[in-house]
């Protein structure tokens, strides 16, 4: 990039060049895969902000849903959130301080406005000098993977140094199975496990890889697939 260029990193991750329209509404809305309000291992204690910016010249309401996790919902808890023009809110523990739940949970949350909007969130551990966590940026529905896509996860690891966790979506009115398979450096099959994903709602299974080999694995890569409708 020329010093006289300038870029900015737009909702979705989509990179735009400066002078460029903001990104419109998402058809379908955006997907917020993973939020929590829960302990973790090791004395960890997890919690999520979201973020919500108006990047359209009109008020906006924002429709937000709490797909729980591990359970079907087919009744969300369901929230609004108005902003005016150019302006952010930042709904901090989310899953407490919008949608009210004072005991653990875990949930996707769905987001739609029919203005473009600027979403991010952040999930976190809360530790007595300060937090660490990482931001989830949103997905758009309409970038799911469809039944009959294959979707590569990479870098999956299972050693004394790390291990790596398993998340799923489902954004359908039904139960879908998704069945992974998993492959070594060598490009060698070495087993497949099948997820059911309850609808509108996603899993995460810990340590994904012992479940599947046993043992140390210090590199491997998963092939998810699914005939029955579209996840994440």
């Amino acid at each position: 990039v020329s010093p006289t260029e300038a870029w900015a990193v737009g909702r979705d991750g989509v990179i735009l060049h400066w002078g460029e329209s903001l990104p419109t509404a998402t058809p379908g809305g955006d997907i917020i895969p993973a939020t929590a309000k829960l302990a973790g291992q090791a004395g960890t204690d997890w919690r999520t902000d979201l973020v919500l910016t108006n990047l359209g010249d009109d008020p906006a309401t924002v429709e937000l849903l709490a797909w729980m996790r591990d359970v079907p919902n087919p009744d969300p808890e369901a929230r609004s959130i108005s902003l005016a023009p150019m302006t952010t809110e930042v709904s901090g523990d989310v899953l407490s301080g919008l949608f009210g739940f004072s005991d653990s949970a875990a949930a996707t949350i769905h987001v739609a406005c029919t203005q473009p909007l600027g979403v991010t969130s952040r999930t976190f551990n809360v530790a007595a000098d300060g937090t660490f966590g990482q931001s989830i940026p949103p997905i758009a529905v309409s970038r799911l993977f469809g039944a009959g896509q294959d979707a590569h996860v990479v870098g999956l690891i299972e050693n004394s140094k790390a291990r790596s966790n398993l998340g799923i979506v489902n954004p359908t009115d039904g139960e879908i199975v998704v069945t992974a398979t998993f492959f070594d450096a060598a490009g060698d099959p070495f087993g497949t496990k099948d997820y059911a994903v309850p609808a509108t709602s996603s899993i995460q299974r810990t340590r994904v890889l012992r479940d599947v080999v046993g043992g140390p694995i210090d590199v491997a890569r998963a092939v998810l697939h699914s005939q029955q409708g579209s996840f994440m």
